[in-house]
């Protein structure tokens, strides 16, 4: 961790990449194993590795690596990765798996509501219906989901 804090400005873009989301799996992993043994530290270690992983996406969604859809459509990758792991975090830890799945699903859907307008330098007259529509839909998909 010292190395870390040392170093963060010579690790450049991608390594701070790379440095946040190893500790957003490795404590989400962490929280997993030990579930059985101290479930309040668990889960404690589990929202901050989710916490930590949607620093991440914000992080890699405002950077100018790639144009806008792509960016916006690894995140939501990556959100639907955790919401598979939710599913099996739910065995171990039903608390923090309910809020490992809000958490990514939100991330989901602001990251594919906010595709169009991230490069732009003035958000468009559009982008608050847009934004609007993507929440009405995915609040009526939620409610309907067995």
């Amino acid at each position: 961790i010292a190395f870390t804090a040392f170093a963060w400005d010579v690790l450049g873009a991608v390594g701070q990449l790379l440095v946040l989301v190893v500790a957003g799996v490795g404590a989400l992993a962490g929280g997993y194993r030990l579930a059985p043994r101290i479930p309040g530290t668990a889960s404690a270690l589990s929202v901050m590795g989710v916490l930590l992983l949607v620093v991440t996406s914000s992080f890699w969604i405002s950077s100018d690596a790639l144009s806008p859809w792509p960016r916006a459509f690894s995140v939501v990758a990556a959100a639907l990765l955790g919401l598979l792991w939710s599913y099996r975090q739910a065995q171990r830890q039903p608390a923090a798996a309910i809020l490992t799945a809000v958490v990514f699903s939100h991330m989901a859907l602001m990251a594919f509501a906010s595709a169009p307008i991230l490069d732009a330098e003035q958000a468009p007259d559009w982008v608050g219906w847009w934004v609007g529509w993507c929440h009405m839909l995915w609040a009526g998909y939620s409610e309907f989901m067995p």
